[in-house]
């Protein structure tokens, strides 16, 4: 998951850079790869962040870029560890999709049978289940992440 975080916001910035004006053309080697992600971050402010490529199987590129913890100033590595956010979820989509296609699963199931050690409370349970679906929608009606717990940053 650490590649993620890094890939979404170099994608992010890759599109806003496009959106500016007209598209670079694609990279012709890691090397410039490298020089070019270097440049967007940069250009982005954006204060630290990993990529991985991975090609049939095989991981080809590994790159951490800026700083893992601006406060101390320490370096971003191989082993730094960023937030996923919220491109987990798409990925999370694309997998469930996955499964649909392949009837291994269907988006009407109920999660109540999909996951039991998933423990919530729906008073209308019986006649309204919480379904694949609704997660996949964000329409569980399950309170979203508090700031809270984004500011705690895993500091329990």
């Amino acid at each position: 998951m650490r590649f993620l975080a890094g890939f979404a916001a170099s994608a992010s910035l890759l599109c806003a850079t496009a959106a500016l004006g007209d598209a670079p053309k694609p990279a012709t080697s890691l090397g410039q790869l490298d020089a070019r992600l270097a440049a967007i971050f940069k250009q982005g402010q954006v204060p630290g962040a990993e990529i991985a490529l991975v090609e049939h199987g095989q991981v080809v590129f590994v790159k951490a870029y800026g700083l893992a913890d601006t406060a101390r100033k320490i370096p971003a590595t191989a082993e730094s560890v960023f937030r996923a956010g919220s491109i987990s979820k798409s990925i999370t989509a694309i997998a469930v999709m996955t499964l649909v296609e392949r009837k291994k699963l269907s988006l009407d199931g109920k999660l109540a049978e999909l996951a039991p050690e998933v423990k919530f409370a729906n008073p209308w349970e019986k006649t309204d289940p919480v379904r694949l679906v609704h997660l996949l929608e964000h329409t569980t009606g399950w309170p979203d992440i508090s700031t809270k717990i984004l500011v705690q940053d895993g500091k329990g």
